[in-house]
């Protein structure tokens, strides 16, 4: 382990990271303080990162990617973003690209869930390294679907050559 414990740590989540040492699992759906399902994987990958655990970081990583594609609503996204900043370094991408991936996938939906409201552009704008990568990930997935519609066109004019 990388660091004794720490204080600051929520005494529920190192009660999930020693049910994942004795089980390679952890239990999200009883959580004693109703944290949101995504917010404890957010948390867990957090302690693994903090402590030198790379199990229950890419465990947790698989449940928050998984969790977070089963989540109906964008807004519930949302509280996720700064904890995902705050808690992980900026080297340790793992989870940062988890969450723009997502909101760029559903990028159609974040202005009926959300709205693009004062609240939300504050919200965007507090974050500098989220909004530089939301930035980054939406000019990356116009490229490729550049590229993609003119590999179509040309593989489509090929064809009718053929």
């Amino acid at each position: 382990m990388k660091e004794y414990y720490d204080e600051a740590d929520d005494p529920n989540d190192i009660g999930l990271m020693l049910e994942f040492f004795y089980t390679q699992t952890y239990e999200t759906e009883q959580t004693p303080d109703h944290k949101p399902v995504p917010v404890v994987h957010v948390s867990l990958y957090a302690l693994g990162d903090k402590y030198g655990i790379p199990t229950l970081c890419n465990y947790s990583a698989d449940c928050f990617r998984k969790s977070i594609r089963q989540s109906t609503s964008t807004a519930q996204l949302i509280p996720c973003i700064p904890l995902v900043y705050r808690s992980t370094p900026g080297r340790n991408r793992t989870l940062r690209d988890l969450i723009v991936s997502e909101l760029i996938c559903r990028s159609a939906d974040v202005a009926t869930d959300i709205g693009m409201s004062d609240s939300m552009m504050r919200f965007v704008h507090s974050i500098e390294q989220f909004r530089e990568d939301l930035v980054l990930g939406l000019l990356q997935s116009q490229v490729l679907a550049r590229d993609e519609r003119a590999n179509r066109a040309f593989l489509g004019q090929h064809t009718n050559e053929a």
